[in-house]
């Protein structure tokens, strides 16, 4: 055991647990398991915990005729109003005993200790880095669906923090499902979405100068609810039939008819997000499975410095993730400490924390449509 305290010292001293926390990769999850939300409000470092943003939207705006000798017009893109944002706090801990430990400790019986601390780099991402990107993709989905956040302290009730100023009249709106045996809106077979929901919502965003580049939703309501419609699938393409009672009905309906649909009325293909977390309870869904998510294009661009992978570019950002200093530490970003503790169980602990909130600036280019489930 005393191997096993040395090998922990060493690898603290070297920095890996402060590389791995500051890895900026991790907010975007591992190939199996993305985080869709870091891509529309990628992490970005603050020198302070109190973040005060213009929501003015960044506008690209027409050049005046002038003349060669004169001096041109300096042009501001469109105002609005400040939102202050006060960073939270979140935190993390884990300790690898049982078989994790034992793994370990055959590994550092090799004189080559590189094997042992890729194994633990990879245990400190998995069991805090990842556990803190989820929390981090909870709260921005949060803030995308509801304009507010739930943030539940410890032996605390929950308590929702909302942001009224980011939620513009007519920007997040439900379309009732009536019952099981009155369905009504999507799930009413006489009711076509696309025109009386999709379209109008597409127009009051266009009088606004926003284009729809996006669209979010889930497996339900993209596979299940739009293409069981009948109205909307029957202008969508597929099979015809009559059936007994007189009627058209669309048969052999697939996504592309689904696809087809959208890209006809100047839309994208809805993309699904279905990915889910665990808490210790329960698992939770990042985006509820009743919302339809419709995103405009912003002009704003987020460069994320890889390291020796690069500089990835993030086009059309809402926003972004706010990560603040942490007290006692001399720069912003996550923390990571790890240490070898030989009390009952026997093992090594760590944790991760770190000051952060979403932070939107440009609620005007998000609209949310709740479907909610047609009541019994």
């Amino acid at each position: 055991m005393a191997d096993l305290l040395s090998f922990v010292n060493e690898f603290t001293n070297a920095r890996y647990p402060e590389m791995i926390a500051r890895d900026p990769r991790v907010q975007f999850g591992t190939p199996d398991r993305t985080y869709l939300g870091a891509q529309i409000m990628p992490m970005q470092l603050s020198d302070t915990n109190i973040i005060a943003e213009d929501l003015a939207r960044f506008e690209v705006v027409v050049a005046n005729d002038g003349d060669a000798l004169s001096p041109p017009q300096i042009k501001q893109g469109a105002g609005g109003a400040e939102l202050t944002v006060k960073l939270g706090h979140i935190d993390l801990a884990a300790q690898m005993t049982g078989r994790d430990m034992k793994r370990l400790g055959n590994l550092l019986n090799s004189n080559d200790r590189a094997p042992a601390e890729e194994f633990l780099s990879r245990w400190l991402t998995r069991a805090i880095a990842l556990g803190m990107a989820e929390k981090e993709e909870a709260q921005r989905w949060q803030l995308l669906s509801d304009a507010a956040v739930t943030v539940n302290y410890l032996d605390q009730p929950a308590r929702t923090l909302a942001f009224p100023n980011l939620n513009p009249d007519g920007h997040r709106v439900t379309v009732p499902s009536g019952t099981v045996g009155a369905p009504a809106g999507w799930y009413a077979p006489a009711f076509d979405p696309m025109r009386e929901t999709i379209i109008p919502l597409k127009i009051m965003l266009e009088q606004l100068g926003l284009m729809v580049n996006r669209i979010v939703t889930s497996t339900k309501l993209r596979d299940g609810v739009l293409a069981s419609n009948e109205a909307m699938m029957r202008r969508s393409g597929g099979s015809m039939i009559v059936n007994d009672g007189g009627q058209l009905q669309t048969i052999d309906r697939n996504l592309s008819d689904v696809g087809a649909r959208f890209m006809s009325n100047g839309l994208p293909m809805p993309e699904v997000y279905n990915l889910v977390y665990k808490t210790q309870l329960n698992q939770r869904r990042f985006l509820d499975e009743n919302k339809f998510i419709m995103i405009c294009g912003t002009g704003r661009d987020a460069e994320i410095d890889l390291g020796d992978d690069g500089i990835r570019v993030i086009e059309n950002t809402l926003g972004y993730y706010g990560v603040g200093v942490s007290d006692g530490q001399p720069a912003p970003g996550q923390v990571i400490t790890t240490r070898y503790s030989d009390l009952k169980p026997v093992g090594i602990y760590a944790e991760g924390y770190l000051e952060g909130f979403p932070v939107l600036l440009d609620p005007e280019c998000i609209v949310v449509v709740t479907i909610p489930e047609p009541t019994a």
